[in-house]
């Protein structure tokens, strides 16, 4: 293993600093959320220096955006200098130069959580996502996703601010250490990134989805190239330092409390991560092929699927995911049945899904075949929910081995074996009715209330 490989480690190890910059925090509260607010910037704005040219203007966003309270602090004269110093070191590692200046703030862990609680969505752009974590089994209830961002809120170091095109560093005092040099390095890369590539033009795609609590496979996609690109320079910064910073910021690492984030979902926790691990390891993959001028290519052409940065090969090859076709099940739903969250969550998630009971070579064989899906949940008027996992594969061998992982898994889950119910169709009885069906490369999985509902929806989408 070589030197900067071992550093790279050491920089994921402090990850929970990193993880909700902005796009961990995004899962939440910004993004396309971010559209109302009530009250002025900063007044004064402290800059990185004017060594970088500001010759650029951001292209404006597409509704107006006024930052919420309360009001950060600017930088004393000496975060300024580890500010400026910073941002060079940045550059000359990034090979990319600043085309506009992008203004730092300080905010307390105070000031932070009133900013989240000023920022909170309504109840109902969440809710769908809530249903959909709870139908997964990740949570148990939705004041659970509340308690999350109360655990991330009190961890987070720093974010970037695509709307404002500002750094926030998140610190009750002053700003120094060998930590804080590599919060402001990965905040500015994100800088660096927005000024040249527009990250909420990847991350948006043009429309005006609400954004979830549970992110799909395309945003997971896109966030994995922004955050390996800004970790794999921290990375990259931290072995520039000199020895001694070098083991200063491992035993500031070693020194952290443990991460309230050990204490949630596991699946959710694994879904926020990866962005930054396995982003890191599909950034530097197209590193060691053509350096950043590969990386940066890449934003012309950003992966479009969790499987494309699982399997680099298959990004380059241009592998990208088929659609799901929408099933109309008005002839077999009532109108009590209300959808409620719907899209591609990716081959990542279902490996997230098959792992809470399969061991890890069982599910990455059953999921390397991945050739797109579908999720959708329904709800009723009695808070029952319906998901409904369609999923197509690359051949129907790799179709018959997924179905066997979820069998297997689903044995496990209700501890006991399938009843087989009709011709290639099985059914598990629990606090829930599951049942699973296929047909050539196609696999589909349904949960509901009801045995005989269940099996109206599996033979709706397979059109039996």
């Amino acid at each position: 293993m070589s030197r900067q490989q071992r550093l790279i480690l050491v920089f994921l190890a402090a990850a929970n600093l990193l993880l909700f910059l902005v796009f961990g925090l995004a899962v939440f509260y910004t993004s396309r959320l971010e559209r109302q607010a009530s009250v002025q910037p900063p007044t004064a704005t402290p800059t990185i220096p004017p060594v970088l040219p500001p010759t650029w203007t951001p292209v404006p966003t597409p509704t107006p955006y006024v930052p919420p309270t309360p009001a950060p602090r600017s930088l004393t004269n000496e975060e300024t200098g580890l500010l400026q110093k910073t941002a060079e070191q940045v550059v000359q590692l990034r090979g990319l130069e600043f085309r506009n200046s992008a203004p730092c703030w300080v905010l307390s862990k105070r000031q932070l959580l009133a900013r989240t609680r000023a920022r909170a969505p309504e109840p109902e752009t969440t809710e769908g996502s809530a249903y959909a974590l709870m139908a997964l089994g990740w949570i148990q209830r939705r004041t659970e996703l509340d308690r999350i961002v109360q655990c991330v809120m009190t961890e987070i170091a720093g974010y970037y601010e695509t709307r404002e095109k500002a750094v926030y560093l998140i610190s009750d005092g002053e700003i120094s250490g060998a930590m804080a040099k590599l919060v402001l390095a990965h905040e500015l890369t994100h800088a660096l990134q927005d000024q040249h590539f527009d990250l909420e033009r990847l991350l948006l795609g043009g429309d005006e989805v609400t954004i979830t609590s549970f992110p799909l496979d395309q945003e997971q996609a896109s966030r994995a190239l922004i955050e390996g690109d800004a970790s794999l320079l921290t990375a990259q910064y931290l072995q520039s330092l000199p020895e001694e910073e070098i083991w200063t910021y491992v035993q500031e690492v070693w020194q952290l409390p443990s991460s309230c984030l050990e204490n949630i979902s596991p699946h959710l926790r694994e879904m926020w991560y990866f962005p930054y691990t396995y982003g890191t390891q599909f950034v530097n993959f197209l590193y060691e092929r053509g350096g950043w001028a590969e990386v940066n290519a890449a934003y012309g052409s950003p992966p479009v699927s969790t499987e494309q940065i699982l399997h680099p090969e298959r990004y380059l090859a241009g592998d990208v995911p088929r659609t799901v076709p929408s099933v109309d099940l008005s002839g077999v739903l009532k109108e009590s049945w209300k959808p409620v969250f719907g899209g591609t969550v990716g081959e990542f998630a279902l490996r997230l899904f098959l792992g809470e009971w399969l061991v890890e070579p069982l599910v990455l064989s059953a999921t390397r075949g991945w050739g797109g899906d579908a999720l959708t949940v329904y709800v009723d008027e009695r808070g029952q929910t319906l998901l409904i996992l369609h999923t197509v594969w690359d051949t129907p061998e790799d179709a018959g081995e997924f179905r066997e992982a979820l069998e297997s898994s689903a044995s496990a889950r209700y501890g006991s074996p399938p009843v087989e119910v009709g011709e290639a169709e099985l059914c598990w009885a629990g606090s829930e009715e599951y049942c699973l069906s296929w047909r050539d490369d196609a696999v589909v999985m349904v949960k509901g209330p009801e045995r005989s509902l269940v099996l109206s929806v599996v033979r709706a989408v397979l059109q039996r």
